[in-house]
This record gives structure tokens, sequence and C-alpha cells, in this order.
């Protein structure tokens, strides 16, 4: 056989082919080494039957007429019985793609489905339990701890635990930025809601600026940090809830007018007093900075101040795009509407199409700046 070379040829691509799908079948293989051992076996036994063959075949005769067939039946019943399981994964796996897109290896996960029905039942430390053996094998799972937070704050009223089962999260970090303020914030509002704490939910949010500093989500916390409920908040959502009845018109019948009742409004100088105090306090307050804007530039008309308040949040680090969008298109608004100067909105909007091309806010922009015209038009209007 060995003597004719397109027999050596054959035979050396065979071996190469078979040697190149047991490495490739290895590497893609949740269990390597049973399959190595498979593989093994496999060429033990077909070596074993080859050579028995070829001792038949040499006899010829009735040896070899009965005696072939009864060894490939021995060689191939071992070999079905050790290959029976990936046959059938192989077999079955074009019926089970059409279902799950093909053979794909799934993530493990942890499973909270029988926590959250021990809690439903209110067997709320048998909860907890479940909830610790998942976070034993996924430690730093943030779903886990968010759900471990809500049955000691809000079902058992224990606050230290519900604390520790935060910090236990945070130990297992470093996390993304996202997660760890997911995790605070969480924790804030639980002590907020079911504590009446202030204090310490400020001191959640407080961490969240150091742990996410220059990031989205450290101005996330500082809006939060800004219009965090008051103590006094705090003892009215507690107390009774009473309302006050006031005085009926008793001859509504015989008014020869209406009675006009307008809600007391605050004057102009004392929201921006009131805006100045809150961004002294809290700088990164965005809802107060926009408010000063606008009352600068429509009671005041001082456009310019109003322009500087919101660079100033244009300017901020770690702004959303559509943040940023949205303040330029401000900016566009105060320009017509104070000054009716369309080349400066024109430049506002232009801003937008050179920091973010190829977008729909560019493409919103450019939109906007061929209607300006009109937009003056119908604001003098």
């Amino acid at each position: 056989m060995t003597d004719n070379p397109w027999n050596v040829l054959t035979l050396l691509v065979l071996v190469s082919f078979v040697l190149w799908r047991i490495v490739h079948s290895l590497r893609r293989s949740d269990e390597p080494s049973l399959l190595l051992k498979k593989w093994g076996g496999t060429v033990i036994l077909v070596g074993i039957g080859i050579k028995a063959n070829l001792a038949l075949l040499g006899a010829g005769g009735y040896t070899a007429g009965f005696g072939v067939p009864i060894v490939t039946a021995g060689i191939a019943i071992p070999l079905s019985i050790l290959w029976a399981s990936s046959w059938g994964e192989m077999l079955s796996s074009p019926l089970t793609a059409l279902f799950d897109g093909g053979n794909t290896k799934e993530e493990a996960k942890p499973l909270y489905a029988i926590a959250e029905a021990r809690r439903k039942r209110g067997r709320y430390q048998e909860a907890i339990d479940e909830v610790n053996k998942q976070l034993e094998t996924f430690p730093g799972d943030l779903n886990g701890t968010l759900l471990l937070v809500d049955l000691y704050a809000r079902d058992l009223k224990q606050m230290p635990f519900a604390q520790e089962a935060t910090e236990s999260f945070l130990s297992h970090g470093p996390h993304h930025p996202k997660n760890s303020f997911l995790a605070l914030a969480h924790l804030a509002d639980a002590y907020l809601t079911h504590a009446s704490d202030r204090e310490q939910a400020q001191k959640c949010l407080e961490r969240v600026l150091v742990l996410c500093e220059g990031t989205e989500q450290e101005l996330m916390a500082a809006q939060r940090l800004a219009h965090l409920t008051s103590n006094e908040q705090l003892e009215a959502n507690a107390a009774p809830k009473r309302v006050a009845l006031q005085q009926y018109e008793r001859k509504l019948g015989i008014r020869t007018s209406p009675r006009i009742i307008r809600p007391k409004q605050k004057s102009a100088e004392q929201l921006a007093n009131e805006y100045i105090q809150q961004l002294e306090a809290h700088p990164l307050d965005l809802e107060a900075r926009e408010n000063l804007a606008r009352l600068y530039a429509d009671h005041y008309g001082r456009l310019d101040m109003a322009i500087e308040q919101l660079e100033t949040m244009v300017n901020f680090r770690n702004q959303s795009p559509r943040q940023i969008v949205r303040w330029l298109n401000i900016m566009a608004d105060l320009h017509i509407k104070v000054e009716g100067n369309i080349g400066n909105a024109k430049a506002c909007l232009e801003r937008i199409c050179q920091s973010y091309p190829n977008t729909a806010h560019a493409a919103q922009a450019n939109k906007r700046i061929h209607l300006l015209m009109l937009e003056k038009k119908g604001r003098h209007q």
C-alpha cells in the first residue's frame, strides 16, 4: 500500500484531517478532557479493527467472509455507545437552531426565582438564605444585592444589614460606575423611604461622587443631592395626612362677578436669589442653573448672563450629547427671542453639526437652520 505514492498521499491527507478535526473539536468542547478520552478510545478501537480485518483478509476464504463483518460489528457497537450523545446532539442541532438561534454557549447566571417566591409568601429569612446561596457562587451580582437590600430594608426594617449587603457588593469591585451608582442610590432610597434617615442617604450619594468621579453617574448623583428630601418633608410624610378646609363662599349665587383666586407667586428677584443660593450649595444642579438662565433672559433681558449659565452646563465634563444639544438649542431660542439675531442662533446650531456630525442631532440642527427666518417671523407675530 505504501509503495504507491498516491496511497501515501491519501493516507497523509486522511491523518491530517482526523488530527485537525480532533483539535478543532477539543477547542470548542465544554469538556475537553472527556472528549480527548473519547478520541483516544476511538483511535484504539479503530486500530484494533483495522489490524484484525487485515489479518482476516490475509487468511482469505471462509474465515475472511464471516470474520470481517463480525469484527467490524464488534468495533462499531462500542464506538456507537462512546459517541451516542455527541451524534444525537449533532443530528438534533439543525432543528434546535430554529428555536435558539444555534449552538451558543450560555453564560451561567444567578437565579432568584426561589427567593422571590419565598418573599411573596412572607418567608423573608428563607428568601435571604436563597439569595445568599446565589451570591456565594456569583459574588458581586447587582440584582442579588438589590434584592437583598429590599428584603432587609423594606420587609424586615433592618437597615444595618442592608448597608452590609451593599458594602459586600462594593468590596467585590471595581464595578462599572453605573452599577456602583445603582447600588448606592438604591440604598439611599431605602434609607429615605424605610428609615427616614436623610443623613445616611446623603452619605450614600456622596460616596457615588467619589467612586464615580469624572463620569455621567457623578452628575446624576449630584442632581440627587441637590434635590434630596429635607428632614421637614420626611417628617411631614410620616405624619397623618390632614386637609385644611377653607371658608366656603356663602353667597355664591348673589355675586355679580366671579371670584378670581390666584396662587401666590414669587417675584423674579426672589426666584433669582433662590437659584443663586442653590447653585452656591450645589454647583452641579442643572435644573437650577437652567431656570436661572431663562430668568435672566425672560425677565431681566440679560442675554449675556443667560448664555453664560448655559455655556457653563455645556462645558461640564461627561455630559450626554442629548443634554448638550438641548442647551445649544435653548441658546438659539434665546438669541431669536431676545434679540432676533439669526446669525448667533445659526452659530449655536452649527456647533451641533460640528460636534456630532452624521447623527440625528446634526440632521435636526441643519433642518432648523434653514427655518430660522420663518421661526423669527413667527415669534414676532
